[in-house]
């Protein structure tokens, strides 16, 4: 029987937290299967990273929002004899705006790749990341914690992504496996361009951190075992702050600051 080879797989790699995630695994040996939509980031990353770490970059070019986009990976994976140790779902995006005026073809199509891809991969290889003692992590947001009016859809995204990682890390809490839910604030990276939120108030009286340190604290938190990763010192109280504060006045604030149709 032919051995199968060990990967940490890595969506949405091709930039950002992804990108940076990947060097995070490489630099502790572990050989990567790095995915995204744009192929021309995806080799150049995998040619830094191999010369770099001395370790294995396969790269697989796919919109994972796409029908049947997780059985077509799933078959990549399976053709070249790979068994996933580390699965990282990074893959995702934002859109800024009212729901009813952003385009809801848009909007739903965020629900699949936020939502459903993610669960789907976590899912499809949890058997895997168990058998090889490595583990899952999923990228949630610090919005996971409130309601977010004029991100809506997407803060909801974020919200499962939250409640879904605790719910599997709880069920598997007593096998050799981590699981995690990543929550950055906001982040230096392509997120805020595309998703028009560069153009409201949040990233100036919120502080932001770069991608590499979102990464670093991640991978560190992650290796220890936590179940919830809140990146940054002044995002770390915001879950308790959560609680204390009325929804109503929640929904406020996040409404001043996430607008951009004033």
């Amino acid at each position: 029987m032919t051995e199968q080879k060990l990967i940490t797989l890595i969506t949405g790699a091709s930039g950002g937290i992804g990108e940076y995630l990947a060097y995070q695994f490489a630099a502790q040996g572990e050989d990567l299967l790095l995915v995204a939509r744009s192929e021309d980031k995806l080799q150049k990353l995998s040619a830094k990273i191999e010369a770099r770490y001395k370790v294995k970059v396969a790269i697989f070019t796919l919109d994972l929002s796409a029908q049947n986009a997780c059985d077509r990976l799933d078959k990549y994976v399976n053709d070249n004899g790979f068994s996933v140790k580390h699965l990282v779902n990074n893959a995702g995006f934002g859109l800024n705006g009212s729901m009813a005026k952003l385009d809801s073809d848009e909007q739903l199509n965020m629900i699949d790749l936020n939502v459903r891809a993610l669960a789907d991969l976590s899912l499809r290889y949890l058997a895997d990341v168990t058998k090889n003692a490595g583990g899952i992590m999923n990228v949630a947001s610090t919005i996971s914690f409130m309601a977010a009016p004029y991100m809506g859809v997407y803060g909801a995204t974020k919200a499962f992504v939250l409640s879904f990682t605790e719910a599997l890390a709880q069920e598997n809490v007593n096998k050799n496996i981590k699981i995690s839910a990543i929550c950055p604030g906001p982040t230096k990276t392509g997120f805020g361009v595309r998703s028009h939120i560069d153009r409201s108030d949040l990233f100036d009286y919120v502080p932001t951190m770069s991608a590499e340190e979102v990464a670093k604290i991640a991978f560190q938190g992650y290796m220890r075992g936590q179940v919830i990763v809140v990146t940054g010192i002044s995002n770390k109280p915001l879950p308790y702050l959560v609680r204390l504060t009325p929804r109503w006045m929640l929904r406020k604030i996040a409404s001043r600051l996430m607008s951009t149709e004033r």
